[in-house]
């Protein structure tokens, strides 16, 4: 468990480093917002752009390219919430956070249902979701299709939402 908490805390300030070059990923075309995103979804309780970087990219790179690339590597990037839950590192989160409990009740009740639903709509509780899926050994393949079929419909309408509000406020740019 210690050595599960050390590599958590390794890999988190890697990312870390990151932060102020996450809206660069962008320049690297459908390569660089998959790490963005990637990068966005594996901080735990970090509130990264990844946002920002998949509107940048859908003015640029084709919407629904950016949506689906931006679904799968936010996905991928939950593996770290779920990881920590499954190395039973949720003693940390357990006592400084309360909504974990509400997250364990969900999960219990719900299993890949919850998931699904907190990965279709933008909640900062995700990342709970994940710790209490892999704590209640959730088979991966499962969790990650649930996030999966959440994130995909709602990148396609972020995509879309934002690129639609754009073209209102700027038409001259975009044509």
């Amino acid at each position: 468990m210690l050595l599960a908490i050390v590599i958590m805390l390794g890999v988190s300030y890697l990312l870390l480093r990151f932060v102020p070059d996450l809206r660069h990923f962008a320049r690297w075309g459908y390569l660089g917002l998959f790490v963005a995103t990637f990068i966005a979804s594996a901080t735990f309780f970090m509130p990264l752009p990844g946002l920002a970087v998949v509107f940048t990219a859908a003015t640029v790179l084709s919407p629904s390219w950016v949506a689906l690339v931006a679904s799968l590597g936010s996905t991928l990037g939950e593996l770290s919430g779920y990881y920590m839950g499954r190395f039973g590192v949720t003693g940390l989160i357990k006592s400084r956070l309360e909504v974990y409990s509400k997250a364990e009740r969900w999960m219990q009740r719900y299993g890949v249902f919850a998931v699904w639903f907190f990965a279709a709509f933008p909640l900062f509780i995700f990342d709970v979701v994940a710790v209490a899926a892999g704590a209640f050994r959730l088979p991966v393949w499962k969790f990650l299709l649930a996030i999966w079929l959440g994130r995909l419909p709602r990148a396609f309408v972020e995509v879309y939402i934002i690129l639609g509000i754009l073209h209102l406020s700027f038409p001259f740019i975009f044509h």
